[in-house]
């Protein structure tokens, strides 16, 4: 069984080098910030947007934790 988690913190990141989580989806709320932000002043600046606004998701699993510089 493969477990997969929301926790951006070190103790998540060190379970996910371990081998006891297998990966971390990353939201990217930096991105989900600014174009929300871009989103707003272009309504209000009378353009039309889309229903649905997607933000490309990742993963964040052991290999990317073998190289993580918060773990070093």
């Amino acid at each position: 069984m493969k477990i997969v988690a929301f926790d951006g913190q070190k103790e998540g990141k060190e379970a996910i080098r371990d081998g006891k989580i297998y990966a971390d989806p990353i939201q990217h709320p930096d991105q989900i910030g600014k174009q929300t932000a871009q989103s707003i002043l272009k309504y209000f600046a009378g353009e039309e947007l889309p229903a649905e606004q997607l933000i490309p998701t990742a993963l964040y699993r052991q290999d990317d934790a073998k190289h993580d510089p918060e773990l070093k």
